[in-house]
């Protein structure tokens, strides 16, 4: 089922917002630096909107907290020191760095990398964060980096979003990308997201949607128009959340049985599904790499 939202509607209410609000946020922008109220680079206003947890300013920086903290203190638990060994780090999908920003302030000697499709998020990640290696990757694999490269890689409403056939495409890139023994920490929307707010986005009632995603183990319903919306012109981009997206893409739902059943697949051993730690929504998955 193809999701009811009109996402071309929405994208021409984000321009419009983005015309209006990015010239006066940048001002404010000005003058909470100069009053040192913030210390952290802050995106466009156009493309904090391009995740619904990102509204504004403030929300950009906690919804971060809130994401990075859950992913951080698991990795930590699992044996990785954030603080004190020379990690190499991936966040796959980076967006304008939401999790970055505090990944990088608060652990600040591990070795960063920073891919999304979307070049306008890369644009603002490399002149921001200079010490990232960031770059725009293809929609498809493979990623450009060498085999066995990082430590640890984590991903935010990513696997959230993509069909079944990229899911598994990226989920073997990803570990041939991952050290052995590394781990990999994916947050998905799970059936949290589906009792609260999911299932109306779906076009189902929660009893329809349960039952389907208990039988089924997914859901997935691609956003209508994607195709013709991701091939927006440049004046388009920093309002458009399909930037780059090339094959169906839209709302992915999985529930736990679903993730030990097909994600352990890819030389993956999942370790853990942990429901609705992600700013108390989504749940995250944490992987490792079989040795």
């Amino acid at each position: 089922m193809l999701v009811k939202i009109n996402i071309k509607s929405q994208l021409i209410k984000k321009i419009i917002k983005s015309l209006l609000i990015d010239p006066l946020s940048l001002i404010l922008v000005i003058i909470l630096k100069f009053f040192k109220v913030i210390d952290f680079p802050v995106p466009l206003n156009s493309s904090m909107r391009k995740t619904t947890a990102s509204g504004n300013i403030f929300t950009y920086y906690n919804s971060g907290i809130g994401s990075y903290l859950p992913i951080a203190t698991m990795a930590e638990k699992y044996g990785l020191n954030l603080r004190e060994d020379k990690l190499n780090i991936l966040d796959f999908g980076c967006g304008v760095g939401r999790l970055l920003l505090h990944f990088n302030k608060v652990y600040n000697s591990n070795n960063y990398y920073a891919c999304d499709i979307d070049d306008t998020s890369i644009d603002f990640i490399k002149k921001n964060y200079p010490n990232v290696g960031a770059y725009t990757n293809n929609y498809k694999p493979p990623l450009k980096f060498e085999n066995s490269k990082f430590h640890m890689i984590y991903s935010l409403s990513i696997f959230s979003h993509i069909n079944i056939e990229d899911q598994s495409l990226w989920l073997e890139e990803l570990s041939r990308v991952t050290k052995p023994g590394g781990y990999v920490f994916l947050s998905i929307e799970g059936f949290k997201s589906l009792k609260y707010w999911l299932h109306i986005e779906l076009g189902l009632d929660l009893k329809d949607a349960s039952e389907k995603l208990n039988k089924n183990g997914y859901i997935f319903s691609a956003y209508k128009n994607w195709e013709s919306i991701s091939k927006q012109n440049k004046n388009f981009r920093n309002a458009s959340q399909l930037v780059g997206v090339k094959s169906p893409y839209g709302i992915m739902v999985m529930n736990e049985s679903f993730i030990y059943k097909n994600w352990n697949r890819h030389n993956f051993e999942v370790l853990d599904v942990i429901k609705g730690i992600i700013t108390t929504r989504q749940d995250l998955v944490i992987l490792r790499k079989k040795m």
